[in-house]
């Protein structure tokens, strides 16, 4: 008969007909496991069943054959002497009774209950007492209102401040005619307190005014600079092509 091929249920290794004689293997319910495997399928059974497995594999199925003794009527006749029980059987049934052994061990202690923890029973205190609250202390008396405040003349007219700001910022325009910063500040001022007056319209153009001859100044400014800046370009790049 040839040898035969089986595989583990777990973990899919090969397992030949020898290692269950070897106790390299063994099968339980039709399932064959390998020996590595064999502690973490033990572990799924119930006690009673594993109990049953342990008690069916550490027991042995037939004894030992008994030696017979030669009788000394007769004469001794060599007979042919049957082999030696093959040891490759109780070699397996050591092998998973360990296993079975070391898993019900495993599992009777991890299922053993845990001894309760004793509870000590704190000491209770006593309720502290309340100190009773000091009495209120008497309320200052409210302060003695400030006294109102001189009265402040009426302001001019509206108009006139902001005529009376236009007219300034015109003033200083004369005053600083290259000085278009600090006129267009002025002429912002004088329309700032214009805005909702009858001076707005007369603020606000002259405030466009002067803006517009800044441009212009800066415009002037920029061309008669701009042959220098053309020729100073050409000696830039005449230098570079040079090098």
């Amino acid at each position: 008969m040839g040898r035969q091929i089986f595989y583990c249920d777990i973990c899919g290794d090969q397992i030949r007909s020898a290692d269950f004689d070897s106790g390299q293997a063994f099968e339980i319910d039709n399932r064959k496991f390998c020996l590595k495997c064999g502690p973490e399928m033990l572990r799924t059974l119930p006690k009673d069943q594993y109990k049953e497995i342990f008690q069916s594999i550490t027991t042995p199925s037939r004894p030992f054959p008994a030696a017979t003794s030669d009788t000394p009527r007769t004469k001794r006749i060599a007979l042919p002497t049957d082999p030696k029980p093959s040891a490759g059987p109780w070699i397996a049934v050591g092998g998973v009774a360990a296993i079975l052994v070391c898993g019900f061990l495993w599992w009777g202690l991890g299922s053993s209950a845990p001894e309760p923890v004793p509870v000590t029973a704190k000491p209770v205190r006593p309720p502290e007492q309340k100190k009773a609250p000091p009495p209120p202390k008497e309320s200052p008396p409210p302060p003695t209102p400030p006294a109102p405040p001189p009265s402040v003349p009426a302001s001019p007219n509206k108009d006139q401040v902001a005529l009376d700001a236009l007219r300034k910022a015109q003033e200083w325009a004369t005053a600083n005619p290259g000085d278009f910063d600090g006129t267009i500040r002025k002429f912002q001022d004088a329309g700032f307190l214009a805005t909702g007056t009858s001076a707005q319209a007369e603020a606000g153009k002259a405030l466009e005014l002067w803006r517009q001859k800044q441009r212009e100044f800066f415009a002037a400014e920029i061309a008669t600079l701009e042959p220098d800046v053309k020729a100073a370009v050409k000696e830039e790049q005449f230098r570079k092509a040079l090098d």
